[in-house]
């Protein structure tokens, strides 16, 4: 009779060759691990009939032939489920015994899907004739016990080891390698087609295998200690967890740096950016997705992403010292906050110019430029200003004047003619000014002759007119001279006819010089002025 014992990761296959007459079968099992420990217990199998089997040739003597009836021998299947555990290394055994109404020619066999090689089934028969059948315990009916004992499976003994490379701790955003070498101890050879998983933070990532060894990649580890271990499983070998280990992960390093454009300092109304460049030490690419802020004077400003820079802008910063800096943050990168900037906005200025006495001016009397640098808010004076007056494009310092509120300086040197000047005025924190560029002029005195052209034998009567900066007569001492062509000098002395108006003449005589004579008036002051004219032959 033959009886099959199937297992859902198991089939225990056994057969028994029947007897003379029809016979039934039940069985039950146990099972046992390497370690000797029974996980099985008598449990009952389910036996089935399966077929008859007419006996061959071959077997002419084996117990109870009977050519002539096709039911001397019956085929029945047995089986149990069973779960393969693989949890002890080694040899799992199962022994089965069966109970037969009827007499059995040959004993059952044991054998199993995973491993049918491993059995040693029974072969030979209980009994090798007829007359033997009744008398052999081996086939004796009645329920006796028929027993087989055969290697289910076999768990390879297994070892796993784990490593990380790059070694922890490890910045963020660093590509590290998990390995985990499972292999058989027998040999150190790997076990291939296992299942094994690099368990971090308690969650399980597939591995792939190469080369001996199972691997995870990850380059998004977070920040901190993350825990990891790896976990093997196959079939057929023993599983193994390593022990859990931990990658230490750092911030990533980065940098800032921070700028204001305009420079400071600059007048109020500027609109002034200030730009954060967060970015990662390690290749100098930009933080971007962070929390980036402008402080200042200790409030917090959005910044606006563009171009690898944080930025904020503004237009209306008070004036004077505002202090600023930039602060950055981002999950996974090292926080940075820059050293504390000054940017001034200068206070607003105005500037007042003027010069006294008024123009025009007379040469040698002492004039004053006045200026005026203010703050608009409250019209006080900048005091300790630097201030200059341009004179013909020379600077000349002024002299701040604590009673007038004004920067002076006086000159009494100014060229006769036009002469432009300004103020100009700076001082830190404060609007620089320039004035717009003024004319001041030095006039001469008037000098007036009877004629342009002269006889040599005839008299030169002249008129001198002297005006003050007000353009009003003044009297004045002069000296008169009279120069020829070869720069022979003759004094004349006029005489003063009204304020301000000197008469004079000069007597010319055969032995003049003819051509182009000058007639020069020198003022006390030193102010000196001239007039020309001819001298022609008198025939």
């Amino acid at each position: 009779m033959r009886r099959d014992q199937f297992l859902t990761c198991i089939l225990l296959a056994g057969f028994l060759l029947g007897a003379a007459r029809a016979i039934t079968t039940t069985a039950v099992i146990n099972i046992t691990n390497p370690s000797g420990v029974v996980v099985v217990n008598n449990a009952a199998m389910s036996c089935s009939f399966v077929s008859y089997q007419v006996p061959f040739s071959t077997e002419a003597n084996v117990c109870g032939s009977d050519s002539s009836t096709a039911a001397n021998r019956t085929n029945y299947s047995c089986t149990y489920t069973y779960n393969k555990n693989n949890s002890v290394a080694g040899d799992w055994n199962a022994t089965v015994k069966f109970t037969e109404s009827g007499t059995n020619a040959k004993d059952s066999t044991i054998t199993t899907v995973a491993d049918a090689a491993a059995v040693s089934p029974q072969v030979a028969y209980d009994c090798t004739s007829p007359t033997a059948c009744a008398t052999d315990p081996a086939c004796a009916s009645n329920g006796s016990l028929e027993t087989v004992t055969g290697i289910l499976y076999t768990i390879a003994a297994t070892q796993l080891t784990q490593s990380a490379s790059p070694a922890s701790p490890q910045n963020y955003g660093t590509s590290v390698t998990f390995s985990c070498n499972y292999s058989k101890t027998s040999d150190n050879s790997p076990v291939t087609g296992a299942t094994v998983y690099v368990n971090i933070n308690s969650i399980n990532y597939a591995t792939a295998y190469s080369g001996g060894n199972y691997t995870y990649t990850n380059s998004t580890l977070a920040v901190g200690s993350n825990s990891w271990y790896c976990n093997a499983t196959e079939p057929s070998s023993l599983p193994q967890t390593g022990s859990t280990q931990t990658y230490t992960i750092n911030t990533a390093p980065t940098a800032l740096s921070q700028s204001a454009s305009p420079a400071s300092p600059k007048n109020y109304g500027t609109s002034v950016t200030f730009s954060c460049n967060y970015s990662k030490t390690s290749d100098n690419s930009p933080v971007t997705g962070a929390t980036v802020y402008v402080n200042i004077n200790s409030v917090n400003y959005a910044t606006a992403y563009s171009g690898g820079n944080y930025t904020y802008t503004n237009s209306t910063l008070p004036m004077g010292n505002s202090s600023w800096y930039c602060n950055a943050s981002a999950t996974n990168y090292q926080s940075q906050t820059g050293s504390t900037q000054t940017y001034v906005i200068n206070i607003q200025t105005a500037l007042g110019q003027y010069a006294y006495p008024i123009s025009p001016g007379i040469y040698g009397v002492s004039v004053t430029f006045y200026c005026n640098y203010s703050q608009t808010s409250n019209n006080a004076s900048v005091t300790s200003a630097t201030v200059y007056v341009n004179i013909n494009s020379t600077n000349y310092a002024a002299i701040y004047n604590a009673t007038s509120g004004n920067y002076t300086y006086a000159t009494s040197s100014l060229p006769m003619g036009n002469s432009s000047w300004y103020c100009d005025a700076s001082m830190s924190c404060y609007q620089s000014q320039t004035g717009s560029t003024q004319t001041y002029t030095i006039s001469t005195p008037t000098i007036n002759t009877s004629a342009s052209n002269y006889s040599n034998c005839g008299a030169v009567f002249y008129r001198i007119s002297l005006y003050d900066v007000r353009s009003k007569l003044i009297d004045s001492s002069v000296s008169v001279s009279f120069i020829d062509p070869n720069s022979n000098t003759y004094s004349s002395t006029p005489s003063r006819n009204v304020t301000g108006v000197y008469l004079g003449s000069y007597n010319l005589t055969a032995n003049s010089t003819l051509g182009t004579w000058l007639l020069k008036v020198v003022e006390s002051s030193g102010i000196t002025t001239g007039k020309n004219f001819f001298v022609v032959n008198s025939s």
